[in-house]
């Protein structure tokens, strides 16, 4: 963390930054490299980007000096508070003979503050502050029918509420700190209160915060369960049925936020200080900061809320077969009925390879970016493809989703039978085998359809600056950079899992057990992440196109 002097704060360094050894002003790349004239220990504040100032009397001015003074190195302590609270009410009642049941109802308090702020705490004080509620409601009623000895149902309704809401309360809110919000005009508009994220190579040095942040979710299920015994068997019949809901604010995601980054990489000129400065790269790249001297500037074009719906259903029946005294078979079949994650207001996209259309493509230049007539002169290329569509093979749910508001096809036929048996092969409980095979289907999680929200065209885009100004980042020439989009299979298929084992327990003498076993378990469709456009070995070294790439390197 800069120091005093560093901060322009020093009473004996008035109007000026002053650093503890040189510096480059100008560009920089490794030692000998700060052109000749433009090194020095001193930065006038009238050389200071407005932006930067800013920082340095908003933030800065609230983060302690470091111990050391040279190195800048500075250690603190955040604390944190997590204060927790639960009530809970029950009601059990008999009505008659027949019926009885419950009703349950819990309640969770848990505000904390986290010292370094939420989900990517920053080592540097009373700048990421984060104040946190995480309210939860459960609530359950059952009721039993007890029809006879042998025949029982039991019904089951429940319902809960979580959530998240943070509020940053740290120098990084930007209704803390007015000044930055003033000195820096942004591509976008911050919608999450928070000042664009300042990021060092020397990583220690760099401020980040999450941002205002909700993350809600609900839950309501039905469930039933008859059970009947009729002579050797016991019979079970059931259903379950959930449905989810959950509202999450894209702000949770500091990798790519709606508040920016500015990104300070250097390579520093140690020469400077005779390779005595223990901490240069830091020093040069505060510098460059101080300078407005950017590598980048990255920004979510908008802090969306995604709000995913997910619906299921399944059905099972299960028989328990005494077969004989020393015997029983267990066997069943369970039906689900896992739909598609959606998005209450149709925000989810998908890429399906056979909607693209090579005619609609972008041109794309040396140096990987797209050109078209907006971004012009490209790199070694003036083509551009007037028909680029920048929707190709995108599909939108509700609006061009061949599967309605859903982005990939549902599995309606998810059957998973069970087998199992127990037996005892003496018949005097001194010895039992057991084996079983079932089939497992897991549901689909909501994940990939909110991730999908938050990242992909047309509803939200990342723009990167490169070398953009602190004060104005719009100003600089964005990238066109090829574009990212989180998908589905278009050809999905519903993941599940195998699982079979045997084992054997012997009872010994002195009290001792002899147990072996085998278990065996094996996944089919399981979730995973592939990248459809990684080359197939080989194609760099033959593709004549990267090979006379003067910006390819082997």
């Amino acid at each position: 963390m800069p120091n005093l002097a560093e901060k322009g704060q020093d009473p004996n360094s008035l109007n000026k930054i002053v650093f503890p050894y040189p510096v480059c002003l100008g560009p920089v790349n490794g030692p000998n490299s700060c052109p000749a004239g433009q090194s020095s220990t001193t930065i006038p504040l009238s050389m200071v980007n407005p932006a930067a100032a800013a920082y340095l009397k908003d933030v800065y001015s609230h983060v302690p000096s470091p111990q050391n003074a040279l190195s800048d190195q500075l250690a603190s302590n955040q604390s944190n508070q997590f204060n927790a609270d639960q009530q809970i009410a029950r009601v059990d009642q008999t009505f008659n003979a027949v019926v009885s049941g419950f009703a349950r109802l819990v309640h969770d308090s848990i505000p904390t503050v986290q010292g370094g702020g939420l989900f990517s705490p920053t080592a540097v004080p009373n700048v990421a502050q984060a104040s946190t509620q995480n309210p939860g409601w459960n609530a359950a009623a059952s009721l039993t029918f007890v029809f006879s000895p042998t025949l029982l149902n039991q019904v089951v309704y429940g319902w809960s509420f979580d959530a998240i809401t943070t509020k940053n309360t740290g120098q990084l809110a930007a209704s803390n700190s007015p000044d930055v919000v003033n000195a820096i005009t942004l591509p976008y508009a911050d919608a999450i209160n928070n000042l664009p994220t300042l990021s060092f190579g020397a990583s220690l040095g760099s401020l980040i915060a999450a941002g205002d942040y909700t993350d809600y979710s609900r839950n309501h299920g039905v469930f039933d369960n008859l059970t009947k015994i009729a002579g050797h068997h016991a019979l079970k019949f059931g259903f379950v049925f959930n449905h989810y809901e959950k509202s999450e604010s894209s702000s949770g995601n500091t990798s790519a936020m709606n508040s920016g980054t500015f990104s300070f990489t250097a390579t520093p000129d140690t020469a400077l200080s005779n390779g005595s400065d223990p901490s240069a790269e830091w020093h040069q790249e505060y510098a460059n900061f101080l300078l407005g001297n950017t590598t980048s500037f990255s920004q979510l074009s908008q802090n969306l809320i995604a709000h995913i719906f997910q619906n299921e259903i399944e059905f099972y029946a299960q028989d328990d077969f005494h077969l004989r005294p020393n015997i029983t078979l267990s066997y069943g079949l369970r039906y689900s009925l896992f739909r598609q994650p959606t998005d209450g207001n149709n925000l989810a996209t998908s890429f399906v390879p056979s909607r693209y259309s090579s005619s609609s493509a972008p041109v794309i230049d040396n140096s990987g970016n797209i050109c078209t007539p907006q971004t012009l002169p490209c790199d070694g290329t003036a083509a551009t493809n007037p028909n680029y569509d920048t929707l190709n093979g995108i599909i939108l749910a509700g609006k061009t989703s061949p599967y309605g508001t859903a982005v990939t096809n549902q599995a309606n036929l998810s059957l998973q039978p069970r087998f199992g048996f127990t037996w005892d092969p003496s018949g005097q409980g001194k010895m039992s085998v057991r084996g079983g095979y079932g089939v497992f289907t897991d549901s689909t999680p909501v994940n990939n359809v909110e991730q999908s929200v938050f990242a992909n065209r047309p509803f939200v885009q990342t723009i990167t600056i490169y070398n953009a100004p602190l004060n104005n980042p719009a100003f600089a020439r964005s990238s066109n950079n090829s574009v990212t989009n989180l998908t589905a299979n278009a050809k999905w298929h519903q993941p599940y899992t195998q699982q079979w084992d045997i084992d054997v327990q012997r009872e010994l003498p002195y009290d001792l057990i002899l147990d072996i076993g085998y278990y065996g378990s094996k996944g089919t469709h399981l979730m995973g992440a592939v990248d459809i456009n990684e080359p197939q070995p080989g194609s760099y070294a033959t593709n004549p196109l990267i090979q006379n790439n003067p910006n390819f390197y082997c």
